[in-house]
């Protein structure tokens, strides 16, 4: 629980205010069947106990007296009873809302490899079953554990206090029915864990098959995506609805252990009554206290296996809060002025295998340049390291001469962008997924103008204001690259990456995004590419194969070297239909 202390700590008041009111509630609620009795003992019955709210009836022989000491304690419990409420509801919802803000601002710190090595749909879960999970020890089961300890207390205490015998009686099956519902819930958690994980893997194909809704349709796909899911949904509803049979058999077994008490306690009482051991006063008590009783003590078994499943919780996100936060602020500040150095850059992804070996090659500030290769030759991984999303395992990148380990990440990820082959867009509208406050209106035109997606928003008939869906999904592939585009742009970023992001464009769209680029002389390009037409205009080209630079120079030299990239251009000008169609493409016909 080491977690939860900060937690604890921090609402320390609050948890003492719902100790305080939990144990008025107790209090009170023992003390209308107390009045009751001094009712049917001193007011109906004109027996003169001898206790001081005796002297008290006894001086208003009238059921009016006792049915205003009824409502006045009902009343106080009411009132306490609603204060606990609020206190506890507030405590519970103040400490998830922590815990989940606390997690948010964590995770969002986090290094990049650590969600690349991570399950998204688990780390889902923890955030949102977990912290639930925590939220109702808090709300509920801390005053509920409270009330049962403090009323089984009170009540035995009092019950004693009345008749030692009797009382021995009324609690025998208290240790047993504790025991039981321990147990019971002990070896329920292995069940209520196999439904919560039933229940995630449902969500998880459901959102699944919500996200690929295009691919299911474009393979006539959904007949199998229904039998899909009512194989998870039939496995859920089997798991948990065993689940639901074994609780039934433990509230029928408790409640019949509970009953079989009441029955023994109201037997053995009026024999005790007529004995004149004890008043009918006295039995009243017994047999309300009795229900006041056992009914916590039943549940407090279950508050105690769930504390345990708390435990396993807060253990779970501990594991998630204990991940060291990438460390974007030590290092310098630097503005980006010149060029960019790779020296011998070697880099690995901590298994031993290098996916980039001996890279080296320079960037001047304001130029273009182009990464070509094979599947897996390392172009993605490149531009990772050069904005710190990951270090080079040997060598060094040197921006301006000073090492980039130097400059702080914060910094350097604010002049350098990157727009992704699949960009992510928000379920708002075109507007708004480019605006940000440090962004104007007529730089969000401009940027667009700049993608070469300003006239198709236009054409829309909500323009700026048309909403894009979840993920852009109103939009097609290409619109979705050009917008990314803009939204890089708009930031006026020193440096922009482009992974892959033209490829759903058409050549000649690509070719007047890049013509207005180059007017950007201030702002440096490299874009990682697959088609020699996105690469033929930029002042390097970079080919690389297998982690390392064969090949690098101008479009009209590596023709000339009549190595990789000319087999590339080769083959891509056979697939288009000749040299013809490359050259009036490049020029942008």
């Amino acid at each position: 629980m080491e977690f939860l202390k900060k937690y604890i700590k921090r609402y320390r008041l609050k948890i003492i205010m719902m100790v305080v009111l939990t144990i008025l509630v107790a209090i009170f609620t023992l003390l209308t069947p107390i009045i009751f009795s001094f009712i049917v003992d001193d007011v109906l019955a004109d027996i003169d106990s001898g206790a001081s709210l005796s002297y008290i009836a006894n001086q208003n022989k009238s059921l009016i007296f006792g049915a205003f000491l009824v409502i006045t304690v009902n009343l106080l419990l009411a009132l306490f009873y609603y204060l606990r409420g609020k206190n506890n509801a507030q405590l519970g919802e103040h400490v998830v809302c922590d815990i989940r803000n606390d997690l948010y601002h964590h995770i969002q710190l986090l290094p990049y490899d650590y969600f690349v090595n991570s399950d998204s749909g688990e780390l889902i879960q923890k955030c949102t079953n977990d912290v639930d999970m925590i939220g109702r020890i808090f709300s509920n089961q801390l005053s509920e554990m409270v009330y049962c300890i403090m009323i089984a207390g009170l009540a035995m205490a009092y019950l004693f206090y009345l008749n030692l015998k009797l009382a021995l009686l009324a609690f025998i099956t208290i240790p047993i029915i504790f025991v039981f519902a321990i147990v019971f819930f002990s070896k329920m958690q292995k069940r209520f864990l196999a439904s919560d994980n039933a229940d995630g893997r449902l969500v998880s194909k459901l959102q699944e098959a919500i996200n690929g809704v295009r691919v299911v349709k474009a393979f006539n796909n959904e007949r199998y995506e229904i039998a899909q899911f009512d194989k998870y949904n039939q496995e859920y509803r089997d798991i948990t609805f065993d689940m639901i049979k074994l609780l039934g058999l433990y509230y029928s077994v408790s409640d019949f252990l509970v009953y079989s008490q009441i029955v023994l306690v109201v037997i053995f009482g009026i024999f005790a009554v007529l004995s004149k051991d004890i008043t009918i006063g006295d039995l009243l008590v017994f047999i309300t206290y009795e229900t006041n009783i056992l009914y916590p003590i039943r549940q407090l078994g279950r508050i105690i296996a769930d504390i345990g499943k708390v435990s396993v919780s807060a253990k779970r996100l501990k594991g998630i809060m204990d991940v060291l936060v990438e460390d974007q602020e030590s290092g310098i500040d630097h503005e980006i002025k010149d060029e960019i150095i790779f020296e011998d850059v070697s880099f690995d992804y901590g298994n031993g295998i290098e996916v980039l070996h001996d890279i080296n090659f320079k960037i001047k500030q304001g130029s273009t340049i182009a990464i070509m290769g094979t599947t897996g030759s390392g172009k993605s991984s490149l531009v990772h390291l050069l904005t710190r999303l990951y270090d080079c395992t040997s060598g060094r990148i040197l921006i301006d001469g000073i090492d980039i380990k130097k400059i702080n990440r914060l910094n350097l990820r604010k002049q350098i962008g990157i727009v992704l082959q699949e960009p992510y867009l928000y379920s708002k509208t075109i507007f708004d997924n480019i605006k940000t406050d440090d962004i104007t209106e007529n730089d969000v035109y401009e940027s667009c103008k700049l993608a070469c997606v300003h006239d198709v928003i236009l054409s829309f008939k909500e323009g700026y204001q048309t909403l894009v869906g979840e993920k852009g999904v109103t939009l097609s592939g290409g619109q979705k690259q050009r917008l990314a585009i803009a939204r890089t742009l708009a930031r006026k970023f020193k440096i922009v990456i482009f992974d892959d992001s033209l490829s759903a464009v058409d050549t000649k769209t690509d070719k007047d995004i890049q013509n207005k680029l180059k007017k950007l002389h201030d702002l440096t390009k490299i874009i990682i590419c697959q088609r020699v037409n996105s690469a033929a205009d930029a002042d390097m080209i970079i080919m690389l194969d297998k982690g390392t630079i064969c090949e690098m120079g101008t479009h009209d030299e590596l023709i000339k070297a009549d190595g990789l990239y000319a087999k590339v251009y080769a083959l891509q000008n056979k697939m288009i239909g000749g040299e013809a169609d490359v050259r009036l493409s490049r020029e942008g016909i």
